[in-house]
């Protein structure tokens, strides 16, 4: 089980909050780290890793979060180029992640050529960015109208798995192992949880995060706020509910006939709509 962190350009702006990352590799020294920065920002990897000692560096993936943030880059030239030089000069495996929108095939096979190691498709379905914004925003038309905008994960999910090679990642609306053991069986190799995650240690989904004003002490960097969290006690309630999301995976995968989760694929599913068979190429239930 990996562990990935939000983006760590704050904490390479301003150093004082670094211990606010780090903390990571402080209570899980053997764990699965992955660092997080922007696709513009290849000046920041090396420094990225270097603060977590990460194992993994992920290139977040936001224009339609840039483009609705009141002091949001909407310049997107270049992502391709920057991903690359990232690719070619860090000593650690790169992924590419969405954050909200999906990735289409034409898209993934680019980040593959690029050099990423992985792909996460954060499809439409979980945390809209745009959402997060639009609270923030002053002139809210732009976050409303694409509130919902996107690939949806499932779609996106089996249409990277056809287009690329390297492994991919499921996330967007993950919420159970019903949810995981099907994007297993659209072809994802892994899949990534963070909401439901947030929720099972008290997260009230307040789409407060951006603010730094999390009553709970989760999504903050505030001193204060912060000392509202456990992390002994909130860390073991994240482990059983990943307990329990295993379990359920394990009775579904025993359900459709299988002893392994990696012998799950798309025969085992069915579509209830023909909107949803034509974007996943699953069949249609029959009747």
């Amino acid at each position: 089980i990996g562990l990935g962190l939000g983006s760590q350009r704050a904490a390479i702006a301003h150093p004082e909050l670094a211990d606010t990352y780090n903390v990571a590799r402080e209570y899980a020294p053997n764990a699965l780290l992955l660092g997080n920065i922007g696709a513009p920002q290849s000046d920041l990897a090396g420094k990225a890793i270097e603060i977590l000692d990460a194992d993994i560096l992920a290139i977040h993936l936001n224009p339609l979060q840039e483009s609705i943030q009141p002091e949001g880059d909407v310049d997107a030239r270049g992502y391709i180029d920057s991903i690359e030089r990232i690719c070619d000069e860090v000593d650690v495996p790169v992924m590419a992640k969405e954050t909200g929108t999906g990735i289409s095939a034409e898209d993934a096979m680019q980040l593959e050529k690029a050099g990423i190691s992985f792909i996460d498709v954060e499809g439409a379905g979980g945390t809209s960015w745009a959402a997060v914004e639009t609270y923030r925003a002053e002139d809210k038309y732009l976050g409303e109208l694409f509130w919902d905008w996107g690939i949806p994960t499932a779609a996106s999910t089996a249409e990277v798995v056809n287009s690329v090679n390297v492994p991919v990642i499921s996330s967007g609306g993950i919420r159970s192992g019903l949810d995981a053991a099907k994007a297993i069986a659209l072809g994802a190799d892994a899949v990534y949880i963070a909401t439901s995650a947030l929720i099972s240690i008290g997260c009230k989904v307040c789409q407060s995060c951006s603010e730094g004003i999390c009553p709970k002490g989760i999504a903050t960097q505030d001193r204060g706020l912060r000392r509202r969290l456990d992390p002994i006690r909130k860390g073991q309630q994240v482990a059983n509910y990943i307990e329990a999301m295993t379990q359920e995976v394990t009775s579904l995968t025993q359900q459709a006939g299988n002893t392994d989760i990696e012998n799950l694929e798309r025969q085992d599913l069915v579509a209830l709509t023909m909107e949803a068979s034509q974007l996943t190429g699953v069949p249609m239930v029959r009747n």
